[in-house]
């Protein structure tokens, strides 16, 4: 069956779908119209990684805030699972006994014997009902669960962009300034603070004080990056 689901590309076109369903929740959850940021095929493995990066920390962050719990139920998983296999160990030990191969043969129901013998033959039902539901869901549910927590993710990393904008791990400042004297109709500050969050040839997406602002990419830009403490004078 693995071999089956490997052959015929079924985990790599989920890799593909699950890329391009969490880059449309992602992108619309940070509040953008995805039609300007759509992702192309080649993308989207990309946006897979990204998506289980994300689920790998959030897992660790688990693991961290219950990891006693979670070591103690494991823990108490193993000893119970030796204690059993030591238990049907001892028990069987002590009733072990000769069986009949013949009487155990000829016991078992022949309609239940050609049932048993005809499903060990039919492997293409077999998997046609394993099959098909793989199918089903990576083209189906796959992209509905992927955009879901694509814009989950878009919305925890908005709440902390709100709290604070330029702000990163790396002790430099993520925002950058745009004038926005090259946006005519744009009625708003001279300057223009904000985060680029998304990119492609054509339009930015970027993260102001106001809320999403896209703007078209300029043809020529410089990027100084400035440390945090001096964007706070």
């Amino acid at each position: 069956m693995v071999t089956i689901i490997l052959a015929t590309g079924v985990l790599t076109n989920a890799i593909y779908i699950f890329g391009q369903g969490y880059s449309r929740g992602f992108v619309s959850g940070l509040g953008f119209d995805y039609i300007l940021f759509t992702t192309s095929w080649d993308e989207a493995p990309f946006w897979a990684y990204e998506a289980s990066r994300m689920m790998g920390l959030y897992v660790v962050q688990i693991f961290l805030d219950v990891g006693w719990i979670l070591y103690l139920y494991i823990s108490l998983s193993v000893l119970l699972v030796i204690i059993t296999f030591r238990v049907i160990s001892t028990y069987l030990s002590k009733t072990n006994k000769s069986f009949d191969k013949d009487k155990i043969r000829n016991s078992i129901n022949p309609e239940v014997g050609f049932f048993i013998l005809s499903f060990s033959y039919s492997y293409l039902v077999t998997v046609a009902v394993f099959f098909v539901p793989i199918i089903v869901s990576v083209w189906v549910l796959f992209p509905y669960f992927a955009e879901k927590y694509g814009a989950s993710v878009a919305f925890d990393r908005y709440s902390q962009y709100e709290k604070s904008l330029c702000d990163t791990k790396y002790g430099w400042s993520g925002c950058i300034h745009i004038d926005s004297k090259y946006f005519p109709d744009y009625t708003g500050q001279d300057k223009i603070l904000g985060r680029v969050v998304l990119k492609n040839d054509q339009y930015w997406g970027v993260l102001t004080e106001n809320g999403p602002m896209t703007i078209s990419a300029p043809d020529s830009i410089f990027y100084e990056s400035i440390p945090l403490k001096k964007t706070e004078d």
